[in-house]
């Protein structure tokens, strides 16, 4: 056997754009037919699409071990365990993960509105960028997979995550495993998949390059195929891209349009349709998330038939607890909030009513997932002042 030796080249992900020609324009993108790989924490994994985005604000990131990094407000870092956004990490507070060790942001400088590059990898999705690992939603997978255990027919659109990473969240909650842990139950997993009663399809498009005419142009091919679908979920609806032309100040119309015509495919079609979308930066604070709190426009609350919101801090992660709050429910009341259990290496996630012993008991998880944090948050403390000690010493 001969081995072919492999030429590994460091290179800046701006000059691997420049080097494969692809157009400094909105939505462009590349996908290589020859192995092209990038460091991840689970080793060297291959690059699906290179891809550009929208034109939208652009940041430079300082951290604490010296490193930089330009991306937009939304790009995801590895924060106390979580992804979280650019946006939403607290200064000189949130440990990141890197690929040497843990630091911290120090300091943001806002540039100019500009097209960023990014990519998408097999697998596992995220990768260390300039040392520090980067990423690109459990209920949605949940509901598909409930709907699938029902017998029903789903169709899941992929504007973020590609194929093969959803199909790993989803055989994680179909066997109970953890994600990261399915590559040894390859077995598990295909005698749980045979035991579904109903089928699905998993679809992906890159972020802004599919409308909902794109959607129903799928629909209408896979129906012709005899998969006629139950249910379509769309992960995220904020990612399709407008029937329109809209500029960057009017966002809020182009997001008033996507789920109009989302609503009314649902119509046409005579199926329900589950979206995700965010909520804002003070949504943090609350212990639930009410329709006022929705990112960007309130009329996605207006237009939707059934709202729902899940909230999570940092109590709720490390007791597996969250709140689910119905916001809006056309048919039926509303207004409620269900203490829930998820397990977020699986997306397995359970609901009780608030007044059940097992509401009870979750309500008490998240009471003493809040003590912790308040002791983590005491060590980081002293942590922080150590080194400011250290730092007076040197000076």
């Amino acid at each position: 056997m001969i081995k072919r030796r492999v030429k590994q080249e460091k290179i800046k992900i701006g000059n691997l754009f420049e080097r494969f020609n692809i157009p400094n324009t909105e939505h462009s993108q590349f996908v290589p037919d020859f192995h092209l790989k990038v460091k991840t924490p689970y080793g060297y994994k291959n690059i699906k699409t290179l891809f550009r985005t929208e034109k939208q604000q652009s940041v430079r990131c300082y951290f604490g071990n010296n490193k930089t990094l330009e991306c937009s407000l939304d790009h995801k870092l590895k924060v106390n365990g979580e992804w979280k956004k650019i946006k939403d990490i607290e200064i000189d507070n949130d440990i990141i993960e890197t690929e040497s060790g843990l630091t911290y942001l120090k300091r943001l400088h806002y540039g100019k509105e500009k097209i960023l590059y990014d990519i998408s990898v097999e697998d596992v999705h995220c990768y260390y960028s300039n040392g520090v690992l980067s990423h690109n939603s459990w209920m949605l997978v949940a509901i598909a997979n409930h709907a699938v255990k029902l017998g029903k027919n789903v169709i899941y659109y992929t504007m973020e995550l590609n194929e093969d990473y959803v199909g790993l969240r989803h055989d994680a909650n179909t066997t109970g495993y953890a994600s990261q842990d399915i590559k040894f139950h390859q077995d598990e997993v295909l005698a749980a998949i045979s035991k579904a009663r109903g089928n699905l399809i998993i679809k992906y498009y890159p972020t802004k390059n599919a409308s909902i005419d794109t959607l129903r142009t799928h629909i209408v091919r896979t129906t012709s195929h005899g998969f006629k679908p139950d249910l379509l979920i769309i992960d995220y609806p904020d990612l399709l891209k407008g029937q329109m032309n809209y500029s960057n100040n009017d966002k809020r119309f182009e997001l008033e349009n996507i789920y109009e015509h989302t609503r009314g495919l649902a119509g046409e079609l005579q199926i329900p349709i589950w979206g995700a979308s965010q909520a804002n930066r003070s949504s943090l604070d609350d212990e639930i998330i009410e329709a006022g709190k929705i990112a960007e426009s309130y009329n996605k609350v207006m237009i939707s038939d059934f709202v729902m919101s899940l909230q999570r801090k940092t109590k709720d992660k490390l007791a597996h607890t969250g709140r689910v709050h119905v916001i809006k429910n056309r048919f039926g009341p509303d207004g409620f909030t269900f203490p829930s259990k998820m397990n977020a290496s699986n997306g397995i996630i359970q609901l009780f009513e608030e007044k059940s012993e097992d509401g009870k008991r979750t309500t008490n998880d998240t009471k003493k997932g809040g003590k912790l944090e308040r002791m983590q948050l005491g060590e980081k403390i002293k942590e922080i002042q150590s080194r400011t000690t250290k730092f007076d010493e040197l000076t």
